[in-house]
């Protein structure tokens, strides 16, 4: 069994594996549930299959949808700029295809990035956000994350993927083999490290205080505490920023804090968007 399958496999409830066509950008995703549409993004590297520990969970609740971010997974990875307005071109066509005239949007990382790029552009078409240890909120890299990421686009291997990996969680064993195997093979696809080189960390650069405060939507910014990668100073400070937005830290979890405290982070998600008016 490959390793991606063996992350859909640990999900533990029945899951499609669909891909559509979005412009010209093959796009895979996958998809479990019913109810109100919740859509999943991803950080920089891997694909929708990170959130393996939380897509069973919120399906419960929720039609849940975890696409592979363009340049990432098995979805197409073209010559593109891969900044910011890149990818929201790219999920508002994703939206499009799949009939999504609004819906809840997580994002991580640089997948916060986007969602907020996203929610600018199309204030529409998002009913609530949730923020987790998002990027794009500060000048906020850490120098070694930096390195390991260099490395480990450089020489992608399992591992690199391992020491690259363990980084983004607080404890190491919270990282399987099987997420730091696929991470190093979802680089040696071609145009697997297109992101990293021809993006040049731009889906990072910080918005402005004047964007964040455009942001009206019922947001929840949640964050590992222990971020090595981000620290959750910028969480409490954009909390400040963005009119309606609330902020909670989850003790002991790092940069993915759905690995490290699945059961805490699950429910944080499904108390905030379940108490949203329901208007679907």
């Amino acid at each position: 069994m490959s390793a991606r399958q063996q992350l859909i496999e640990a999900i533990g409830v029945p899951v499609e594996q669909r891909e559509i066509q979005v412009g010209d950008i093959k796009t895979a995703y996958l998809a479990a549930g019913d109810g109100p549409p919740l859509v999943l993004l991803h950080g920089s590297g891997i694909g929708g299959v990170v959130w393996y520990q939380s897509i069973g969970t919120l399906s419960t609740h929720f039609r849940v949808i975890a696409p592979d971010v363009v340049g990432y997974g098995e979805s197409d990875k073209p010559p593109a700029a891969y900044d910011k307005a890149f990818y929201a071109r790219w999920l508002r066509n994703f939206f499009d295809e799949l009939g999504l005239h609004e819906g809840y949007l997580v994002g991580n990382s640089c997948g916060g990035a986007i969602s907020l790029q996203f929610a600018m552009n199309n204030p529409g078409r998002i009913k609530r956000l949730a923020l987790i240890n998002s990027g794009a909120l500060g000048k906020q890299m850490d120098n070694g994350a930096k390195l390991r990421f260099l490395l480990l686009n450089c020489y992608p291997s399992l591992t690199t993927a391992r020491w690259a990996t363990q980084f983004l969680v607080h404890e190491k064993s919270n990282i399987c083999e099987a997420l730091a195997k696929y991470a190093a093979e979802v680089l040696e696809k071609p145009g697997g490290r297109r992101p990293f080189w021809d993006g040049k960390g731009k889906v990072f650069d910080p918005f402005t205080n004047e964007q964040l405060n455009s942001v009206s939507h019922k947001t929840l910014i949640l964050w590992g505490e222990e971020d090595q990668f981000i620290p959750a100073q910028y969480g409490r400070l954009t909390k400040k920023i963005m009119p309606n937005a609330q902020f909670k830290a989850i003790p002991r979890a790092g940069h993915f804090p759905f690995l490290d405290r699945p059961f805490v982070f699950n429910k944080h998600l499904i108390e905030f968007f379940k108490s949203a008016d329901e208007s679907y």
